[in-house]
């Protein structure tokens, strides 16, 4: 759950490299020009000629003595002294990246560097002493360009993290707690006017929440990315299973964090860097992840170590405050992120003004500028009407505005923005198809000219996996599926015929199914994928249950066209290995443009072997397939028409 940009932000610093002034004053940011399939194309241009950083602590009411920097506009390398409107990070994965120490070049699980990458970083250290430190602005170019607006910005190590003293915080209340006395402190310096605006992606994006809950008066609205709420639902245990794809690299992420730590300015030699480093200890931010990911299987379960659970890592603590608090907020969310649920869920529980948009993406690149949208624009209309009283660009768009995908390559993508009202959009239609026993995904069974059986068997034996290049590892990878789509499908495949006419996929798919577990409980793994009319490999979505979980389940928010399942430890039901059982499995949301002659293919998998832990150890994990009968699988998918937004500026 980590920013997206900071692992590629080498990368960004190399690209950049020579443009970057050696000091605190920086040259202006600007967007990338625009494509035809861009939302909105204009850009921002720089009211201000540069940012100026710098940093200090904090001694809150509290005791809490916090790491924070400050960006500020500058007017020929002069800081503009004025009050501003103030956006506020409150960070866990570092409010800064020290890139090079002591002519060090930093290395973490985050950052990973070539030969020639990290000659390049040191060789830009040398003219600053051996010292590279990236700030917001670097991480987030929006970021940069709305403090070239006008904004100044806040980012705050919480405690126990970056330079800040103390332990870790261990929920949601503790993040809401001090939150609120920062922006107690924002409020009273003389660069801010009073006003506040939060932002981040990920678990920065859980903060931002958290401080809405805490209802301070100066904070007026929120842009925040990929927001978690359900954590035990969306990566911890999707479906009742073990995400290993998730869990093993977010355990690895957290446990590097101190090692692109920033120290303050003035801290001679790194003295009280080093005392806050050592005040944490055994009680890091990656201390607790760790605790709970290992040893919370179920729900309701209480971590070994610190007796916290998944909510604390969750933004559901935060949610009866906020949802009703009429906070405007923004979300931004990807239909190959973690968090796509979440995010869609987040913005359907608002009460407030809001909206959403949905990017064709994966984790890492969703605060990114790249062929289909630029947040700067957004977040500047959206910061300067809550914050400023400005009606500005972007803000004719409507409440969801999604992008309905034809295809990826790199990251350029191909497709089209659509608007509805909601997700899904309300004028949406079931688009049915039966799973046949000869392997074909068809709108009339009765077309169905191969030899039937009555049962197929699911094994995992061969390599079924949709691969480390996925959406759970999209924070280190770039979520395309290269290796999945190398592969075989494996277990059981069922494919359509070519489609006759253009349609546009969104919502929950749903399968509908009976199958009986002879050898004892075993997972149940879906993806779904397009096949071009070349052959031609796209994955779509996918979902996972457990059948012994598999109880309706209560959550307090609303979760309109998705199942939400009951995962508390005495919900669990023991698998009967002789007897077939009707179950019905929703995948993730999904928009996605199926041209005619194109085909969708869905695989049934009972493991995958990169992203999903085994429910039980040794020999296969299996089960059957029922066909016969009231048992015949189906397979639901919606369609809508897609209403194209108006584009501002092209």
């Amino acid at each position: 759950m980590k920013n997206l940009l900071l692992r590629p932000v080498a990368l960004l610093v190399v690209v950049n490299v020579l443009f970057l002034a050696n000091d605190a004053v920086r040259s202006p940011v600007f967007a990338d020009e625009c494509s035809p399939q861009r939302l909105v194309c204009d850009q921002l241009v720089a009211k201000y000629d540069g940012i100026y950083r710098s940093s200090r602590y904090v001694n809150l009411p509290n005791g809490a003595r916090i790491a924070v920097d400050v960006l500020r506009p500058t007017s020929d390398d002069v800081v503009v002294e004025k009050p501003m409107p103030v956006l506020f990070v409150h960070a866990i994965y570092n409010r800064a990246i020290r890139l090079v120490h002591e002519y060090e070049v930093q290395e973490s699980t985050l950052i990973s560097m070539n030969f020639w990458q990290r000659w390049m970083v040191w060789a830009f250290s040398l003219s600053n002493g051996g010292e590279m430190v990236v700030d917001q602005a670097q991480m987030i170019p929006w970021i940069g360009e709305l403090v070239q607006q006008g904004y100044v910005v806040v980012a705050a190590d919480a405690s126990g993290t970056g330079a800040s003293f103390g332990q870790s915080l261990q929920s949601a209340e503790d993040y809401r707690d001090e939150s609120s006395l920062l922006m107690d402190w924002i409020v009273a310096q003389p660069w801010s006017d009073g006003t506040i605006g939060v932002f981040g992606q990920s678990f920065h994006a859980l903060t931002a929440y958290a401080a809405m809950s805490s209802q301070h008066p100066a904070l007026k609205a929120a842009f925040v990315s990929s927001p978690p709420l359900d954590a035990y639902r969306s990566i911890g245990f999707p479906g009742g299973v073990g995400n290993i794809g998730f869990g093993n690299s977010y355990m690895k992420i957290a446990g590097d964090l101190d090692l692109l730590a920033t120290p303050v300015e003035g801290d001679v030699n790194g003295v009280l860097f080093k005392q806050a480093m050592s005040e944490r200890e055994g009680h890091r931010f990656s201390d607790l992840v760790t605790d709970v990911i290992s040893s919370t299987p179920f729900q309701d379960g209480v971590s070994d170590r610190f007796q916290i659970g998944w909510d604390n890592l969750s933004g559901l603590p935060s949610f009866d405050v906020v949802h009703t608090s009429g906070i405007p907020v923004f979300n931004v969310g990807g239909f190959r992120d973690m968090f796509t649920k979440d995010t869609i869920f987040w913005h359907e529980n608002l009460q407030g003004p809001k909206k959403l948009v949905m990017r064709p993406w994966h984790h890492r690149v969703l605060n990114s500028s790249l062929n289909d949208f630029d947040p700067a624009p957004h977040a500047h209309a959206w910061f300067d009407k809550w914050l400023k009283n400005e009606d500005g660009l972007g803000d004719d768009t409507a409440d969801v505005t999604y992008f309905s995908l034809a295809g990826i390559s790199g990251e350029e993508a191909q497709g089209k923005w659509c608007q509805a009202e909601q997700w899904p959009p309300r004028h949406a239609a079931n688009l049915p198809f039966v799973l046949s026993s000869t392997n074909m995904l068809l709108s009339d069974s009765s077309i169905d000219t191969g030899e039937a059986q009555r049962v197929l068997t699911v094994t995992s034996e061969g390599a079924m996996t949709s691969g480390v290049d996925s959406r759970w590892n999209g924070v280190l990878t770039a979520a395309g599926y290269e290796d999945f789509k190398s592969r075989a499908p494996g277990g059981q495949s069922f494919t359509s015929l070519p489609f006759t006419k253009d349609l546009e996929i969104v919502g929950y798919p749903l399968l509908s199914f009976s199958a009986r577990f002879p050898e004892g409980e075993a997972p149940v793994h879906v993806v779904l994928e397009k096949l071009s009319a070349t052959g031609e490999r796209l994955y779509l979505s996918e979902g996972v249950m457990r059948p012994a979980q598999v109880t309706a389940g209560e959550v307090v928010y609303a979760h309109s066209g998705a199942l939400v399942f009951d995962h508390r430890a005495a919900s669990s039901q023991p698998v009967d290995t002789r007897t077939v059982k009707r179950y019905e499995l929703d995948l993730l949301p999904l928009a996605a443009h199926i041209k005619a002659g194109e085909k969708i293919r869905l695989n049934v998998w009972s493991a995958d072997r990169d992203n999903y832990a085994p429910l039980r150890a040794g020999g296969p994990q299996e089960f059957d397939l029922i066909f016969e009968g009231a048992h015949q699988p189906t397979f639901t998918l919606s369609y809508a028409e897609c209403i194209s937004p108006a584009r501002n500026g092209h």
